[in-house]
Formats: C-alpha cells, sequence, structure tokens
C-alpha cells in the first residue's frame, strides 16, 4: 500500500503544472498560427507564453521569428 501510494506521488510529481500547460498551449498555437502565416495572432500567442514564463527560450525565439516577418526590426 505504501509503495504505490509512493509510485503516485511520484507519478503526480513529474506532471507538468498548469502554468507548464497553459505556456505549451501558447506556444502550440503560436506555431501553428505562424505556420498558417497568421503573423499577428502568432505574435500575440508568442507574448502570451513569454508573460506566463519570461524564461521561456522558445517563445523568445519563436516570437522574434514573427517580428522578423512582419519586419519589426526595432
Amino acid at each position: 500500500m505504501v509503495a504505490g501510494a509512493l509510485n503516485y506521488f511520484g507519478e503526480t510529481c513529474n506532471m507538468p503544472s498548469e502554468s507548464e500547460r497553459a505556456r505549451a498551449s501558447r506556444v502550440n498555437e503560436g506555431n501553428a498560427l505562424l505556420k498558417r502565416g497568421d503573423y499577428g495572432a502568432a505574435l500575440d500567442a508568442f507574448e502570451r507564453a513569454v508573460a506566463a514564463d519570461a524564461a521561456d527560450a522558445e517563445a523568445h525565439f519563436n516570437r522574434a521569428v514573427v517580428l522578423d516577418k512582419l519586419g519589426r526590426y526595432d
């Protein structure tokens, strides 16, 4: 019984948190919009991902890609 509880606890500790899932969802949404060519909406999704986790390198990089596509170099 204790072993089962410890296994369950270990599994739940490895589950992504709500904020991690939300960040990943925003990045995935932004990637889909970027592929579709909807740069304004993609930029919005990546900016929300950066706001949720300022250390997210993928969101920052993809945001920069969209800004490049929009010709916004400043």
